[in-house]
């Protein structure tokens, strides 16, 4: 019998999430999203530590595998992240806030707020960030877009994780900084 796509355990636990965003977005070890330095930190432990905290040696300051990337500066869990990004880009006409509202268990705000990031991600114009009108038709087929700048006056930053499904063509490009 055939397991569905959504059983994967990054899906429903947030550990096991950021294991599977780090092994794609880290592939040749930790970098600092700071300072650049690959391979100078240590995960923060403790009982008030967040999930995926890690120190850079070299800078001393924290980071995550959110940092420069769709999920950053959002309290969301990152297993609903990936959840979502599965969801828009497995269904033929995109989702809207609404079906992620009811699947993923968030509140509507919280669901508009992930589609817009989304949104803007898949988004093939490159002018900026989408606004609420082109959000009315969010989950159009478009050619995809090759980056996500959180900060869209930086141009250092460059593609490094894509999540496809066979159903569509779309990607998400989840950014860093690059290595200089």
């Amino acid at each position: 019998m055939m397991r569905s796509v959504l059983s994967a355990r990054h899906f429903h636990d947030s550990a096991a999430a950021y294991e599977f965003v780090e092994a794609h977005v880290w592939p040749d070890g930790r970098v600092c999203p700071h300072c650049g330095a690959v391979d100078r930190s240590g995960r923060l432990a403790g009982r008030s530590t967040r999930t995926g905290v890690y120190k850079c040696y070299a800078c001393r300051k924290p980071f995550t595998v959110k940092v420069g990337t769709v999920f950053e500066s959002s309290h969301v869990e990152l297993h609903l992240w990936l959840q979502a990004l599965f969801l828009v880009c497995a269904s033929g006409s995109g989702a809207t806030a609404g079906q992620l509202h009811r699947v993923l268990g968030v509140t509507l705000k919280t669901a508009s707020f992930m589609i817009r990031r989304i949104a803007n991600a898949l988004t093939a114009d490159e002018s900026g960030p989408l606004d609420d009108a082109d959000l009315v038709d969010a989950g159009r087929e478009t050619a995809p877009r090759d980056v996500w700048q959180v900060h869209p006056d930086r141009d250092d930053l460059e593609p490094v994780l894509e999540m496809r499904h066979p159903p569509c063509a779309r990607r998400v490009g989840l950014r860093r900084a690059r290595l200089r």
